[in-house]
C-alpha cells in the first residue's frame, strides 16, 4: 500500500511516545518480572502466562506428583489445562458466562495443584 511521505513522518512521530513506553515497560519486565500494563489487567496476564508455563511444564517434565497415577496421566492433565487455558484466552466477549465458568474451573484446578507444579 502506498503511503504519502508526510503521513509516514506524522505516524512515526505520533507513535514515538508509544515506543518509549514500550522500552520502559521492557526494562520494568527485566527488573521486576512484570510491567505497569501487566498489573492494569492482572487476570489476562495471569491466564496467558499460566498457559505458556503449563505448556512448557507438560513438554519438559520428568516427574509427577504422588497424587497422580502415572507420568502419562500427569502430562494428560497438564495438556488438558493448556487446552482450556487456550480456549479461555481466545474468548469472544459474547460468551462471558461460559468464559467465567471456565475461569472458575481453571482457578479451582490451580488451587488444588498449585504445589504440584514443579519439575
Amino acid at each position: 500500500m502506498f503511503f504519502h511521505r508526510q503521513y509516514k513522518r506524522r505516524y512515526i512521530f505520533s507513535n514515538l511516545k508509544r515506543y518509549f513506553k514500550e522500552i520502559k515497560w521492557g526494562f520494568q519486565r527485566i527488573k521486576r518480572g512484570y510491567c505497569d500494563p501487566d498489573w492494569w489487567d492482572i487476570d489476562v496476564w495471569f491466564f496467558q502466562n499460566l498457559e505458556g508455563l503449563l505448556s512448557n511444564l507438560a513438554k519438559n517434565t520428568i516427574s509427577y506428583p504422588s497424587t497422580c497415577s502415572s507420568h502419562e496421566a500427569w502430562i494428560e492433565e497438564l495438556n488438558s489445562m493448556v487446552e482450556k487455558l487456550h480456549i479461555f484466552n481466545n474468548y469472544s466477549y459474547e460468551d462471558f458466562q461460559s468464559r467465567y465458568e471456565l475461569g472458575q474451573e481453571i482457578l479451582e484446578w490451580f488451587s488444588r495443584r498449585c504445589f504440584d507444579l514443579w519439575d
